[in-house]
């Protein structure tokens, strides 16, 4: 099912005559019911791709990168996915000193939301996504447990293990978990990091993610079994 989003477009930058590349990218790959998205979309005079995924880039690589660039912005949608599956954003169509530009689209798959009931947590989740593998970590923390830190990624073993963290984001926030009585409810804090991967060739293969690539992994949670596999 197709559903409507208000849109709000912010551009930085100057459009020219140039050849342009319109694309459209997310840091949120599988949100969940209730969730917003932001959707940030650039122009380019051309596809320089390849020259953007190098692992290590040049001075003049960088500056090239930086020139192609003619303007960015960003799309943040105003109604919140109501129910899991699939949900296709773009392409849009747009208008800049009289030159007219056109996006790609985005099919985003809508996960359930986490259930109200559990105040402290820790969900983790592989998604893949525009031909990039994702890992997706999520936690809760109740007023309980303030002195508590949010669990960190052990970066150093994951990539020991084969699994090379290409980018990654991060958003904290409070939520309220009752809704039908939130005058005087205890908000819980919540944070979720997005990590792109990829296999190096120290991959063998498969590979569990259990607390053991964790820094301050809590006491008081329990994580499912995930495996990462080729």
């Amino acid at each position: 099912m197709m559903r409507s989003f208000l849109l709000s477009l912010s551009f930085l930058g100057c459009a020219t005559a140039w050849a342009q590349v319109s694309v459209l990218e997310t840091t949120n790959p599988a949100p969940r019911v209730g969730d917003e998205v932001e959707i940030l979309v650039s122009i380019k005079k051309e596809n320089l791709s390849t020259l953007e995924s190098k692992e290590k880039k040049s001075s003049d690589d960088f500056a090239a990168i930086r020139g192609n660039k003619i303007a960015y912005g960003d799309l943040k949608i105003s109604q919140v996915f109501s129910d899991t599956g699939k949900v296709k954003i773009g392409p849009f169509r747009f208008s800049i000193l009289d030159k007219e530009y056109e996006t790609n689209s985005l099919t985003l798959r809508v996960y359930p939301k986490l259930s109200d009931q559990i105040k402290d947590g820790l969900w983790v989740r592989t998604v893949d996504f525009g031909g990039q593998s994702y890992l997706i970590i999520e936690q809760r923390i109740s007023s309980e447990w303030e002195i508590a830190k949010f669990a960190q990624l052990d970066r150093d073993r994951l990539e020991a293990a084969g699994l090379d963290i290409v980018t990654s984001t991060s958003k904290s926030e409070s939520q309220v978990l009752d809704k039908k009585n939130s005058v005087g409810a205890a908000p819980v804090k919540y944070k979720i990091s997005t990590y792109k991967f990829k296999r190096s060739p120290r991959f063998k293969g498969k590979l569990k993610i259990d607390r053991n690539y964790f820094i301050d992994f809590p006491s008081n949670v329990s994580l499912d079994e995930l495996w990462v596999k080729n």
